[in-house]
């Protein structure tokens, strides 16, 4: 079971399994990073529930799945252009699955950057960690010291953590809207929904991701007629 084993076991294992495949099958934007982050952040939440009784693993999954299904993507799909995603309609995808997953980890548990960067090391994954998911993971990690606002600014120095703050914010949007709304949590609803728009109106997701679904429409019904 997963409780019973350690971070260092189910890592252990996982790079076990990893070295099982080709060259070719572990491509640069492998699942395997997902799949660790995963193992990585269900380990260190277990024992986490939010103030509505949920288990915190849940969150960070919906973030995961939110972000997917945006892009339209499969893990088992081979075929995934996630070059054109990035460079012609300016998606971050390398990167983003992983701290969806991570992006509470080093917030509410006692795991380091450091640890994090080792365990990635122990499946190969050093340099991916450095490129793609260190700096962003940094900048959403809030010190609850920080204003918020303060703190949003940060946040926007990168567009993965901008793209998965507006992500997060929006899940929390939608689990404090169950249950009473009183007053604390209609000012939090509404300081969510600000920082989102701000950080869309700078980064222009929502008209990035509209463009590139109708990318996709164009492209499938194309197939379909020939």
């Amino acid at each position: 079971m997963l409780e019973n084993k350690t971070l260092e076991e189910l890592v252990n294992e996982f790079a076990r399994i990893q070295s099982s495949y080709s060259y070719d099958e572990a491509v640069e934007f492998s699942s395997s990073t997902c799949g660790l982050s995963f193992i990585i952040a269900t380990v260190k939440h277990q024992k986490q529930k939010r103030r509505n009784g949920e288990y915190y693993i849940v969150h960070p999954l919906r973030c995961y799945n939110t972000y997917i299904d945006l892009i339209h993507f499969k893990e088992e799909d081979n075929d995934f252009d996630w070059e054109k995603l990035e460079e012609e309609f300016d998606i971050p995808f390398r990167g983003v699955r992983e701290v969806c997953l991570l992006h509470d980890v080093l917030e509410d548990t006692d795991m380091s950057m450091e640890e994090l960067e080792s365990l990635f090391d122990a499946i190969g994954y050093r340099a991916y960690f450095s490129n793609y998911i260190k700096k962003p993971l940094s900048l959403i990690t809030h010190d609850k010291k920080e204003p918020y606002g303060d703190y949003i600014e940060k946040v926007m120095h990168h567009p993965i953590s901008a793209l998965v703050k507006i992500i997060d914010m929006y899940d929390n949007m939608s689990v404090l809207q169950v249950g009473t709304l009183d007053e604390n949590i209609i000012d939090k609803i509404q300081m969510y929904m600000k920082f989102s728009m701000i950080i869309d109106i700078v980064y222009k997701f929502s008209e990035k991701i509209k463009k590139y679904n109708a990318h996709l429409f164009k492209k499938t019904s194309f197939e379909f007629m020939n």
